[in-house]
């Protein structure tokens, strides 16, 4: 299956990979060094499209199906530290 990897540490900062990732897959978050308590994906209006809570896992799927082309931003977040980072989701 296609997945968006994400993979950072909150210290050390955010990457997703592939970026464009293609429509109608999944998002893979892998948290390294550090669990976030929430993930917050926004439209590029800063319309807040999801929300997760990452219960103590380091690792969270997120179906992005359903979810308009187009430039999102993805934001994790866990005590005083939010990490941010723009995503494109590509038209089938």
């Amino acid at each position: 299956a296609n997945h968006l990897v994400l993979r950072k540490r909150l210290t050390e900062g955010l990457t997703i990979s592939p970026n464009p990732v293609p429509c109608g897959t999944s998002l893979e978050a892998v948290f390294q060094g550090g669990v976030p308590l929430f993930i917050n994906i926004y439209d590029i209006t800063g319309r807040l499209i999801r929300h997760f809570d990452t219960e103590d896992s380091d690792q969270l799927i997120i179906e992005i199906t359903g979810m308009a082309p187009g430039t999102y931003i993805l934001r994790a977040g866990a005590g005083s530290t939010e990490l941010t980072e723009k995503f494109v989701v590509l038209a089938e």
